[in-house]
């Protein structure tokens, strides 16, 4: 109870008093002496007048009869009161935090720096599991089935996958593997694996996750190309020989981005030894004229000829005896790089 205001009611003929109570609802928590807000169990507020009836020197079998005295006059909430008691603001709260990817605690921490008031971690669980996975999940399951009913009437799909681990290392608890199709960039598929479905060895969750995905879409789609990063399992399990889809002959491609950032790395690394930091000052260069070479080169001789221009380039020679930079000419004294 917040506070209450007692008013003494009667006549002479009367032998009952009546106390107007101010009530707040279970699960809020009012305002202390100090101005300090307690642990709120939901971001509901609302308050009650409540009337109760009593005799002025109750008898022990008045007093047991207090407890159906007491009726609700008035009552407000600072949200609508949903089905079932449910408040609006509580369920649409918990809603949107699962539908927009956000993290139930890292929004309580916010919540609980404005001193506002929050729904419970199990009161966020309970509507999440009551009302919000069962529709997404319908929801997936016929925006997928659209997906790949129109990419049935095409010979050739290319799709690219790349799996996402909880924690970096070799920590990592659950890995989520997902696949696009490169034209329409349409999600075609989605798997999980926990660590203990591999004998807890995180290692090869990326493996059991492109596994599952390719038995999923192999007998659903005419896949002649998939798209992965350089990891050494999903090369081995489509290597053209001796791979486990060797016989579906899946041509298999590495992504640029992911070649890019690991040259990036290592050039970067490289640039940290003595005498070598005068690297670091071409690295975004050397990084953009990668991606140049995968883009315009059609075969792997052209690439490796275009790619070999840059060691002549950094050295300021624009032609040699089996190319040329494709740049426009420079003028003298322009190249600022040492």
């Amino acid at each position: 109870m917040a506070s209450h205001i007692n008013a003494k009611q009667g006549t002479p003929s009367t032998s009952r008093a009546t106390s107007v109570h101010i009530v707040a609802e279970p699960g809020v928590q009012p305002l202390s002496a100090g101005g300090e807000v307690g642990d709120l169990e939901s971001s509901m507020h609302s308050l009650s007048i409540a009337e109760e009836h009593r005799p002025d020197s109750p008898d022990k079998e008045d007093t047991n009869d207090l407890r159906n005295t007491v009726h609700s006059l008035w009552k407000w909430h600072s949200q609508p009161t949903l089905r079932f008691g449910m408040q609006g603001g509580d369920f649409m709260l918990s809603a949107n935090i699962l539908l927009s990817g956000n993290n139930y605690r890292k929004v309580a921490l916010l919540f609980k720096f404005m001193a506002m008031g929050m729904v419970s971690v199990s009161t966020f669980f309970r509507i999440q599991d009551a009302y919000c996975i069962e529709p997404v999940q319908e929801y997936w399951d016929k925006t997928r089935a659209e997906v790949l009913e129109s990419l049935r009437q095409k010979d050739r799909v290319v799709v690219l996958g790349d799996g996402r681990m909880d924690s970096p290392g070799h920590c990592a608890q659950f890995c989520t593997y997902t696949t696009i199709e490169q034209d329409s960039r349409d999600i075609v598929h989605i798997v999980s694996v926990d660590k203990r479905e591999t004998n807890r060895n995180s290692v090869i969750m990326e493996k059991e996750c492109f596994i599952r995905t390719m038995e999923a879409l192999l007998p659903e789609l005419a896949i002649k190309e998939v798209v992965t990063d350089a990891h050494p399992q999903s090369s081995a399990l489509l290597n053209p020989e001796r791979g486990k889809y060797k016989a579906w002959g899946i041509q298999h491609s590495l992504d640029i981005w992911h070649a890019a950032k690991s040259l990036s790395k290592k050039l970067r690394r490289v640039g940290t030894v003595k005498n070598q930091t005068i690297i670091q000052a071409w690295i975004k260069d050397i990084v953009n004229h990668f991606w140049y070479c995968s883009k315009h080169a059609v075969t792997e001789e052209q690439f490796k000829m275009m790619w070999v221009g840059v060691l002549h380039h950094v050295r300021d020679e624009h032609s040699w005896a089996t190319g040329c930079c494709q740049h426009e000419p420079l003028e003298e004294g322009s190249q600022e790089k040492p």
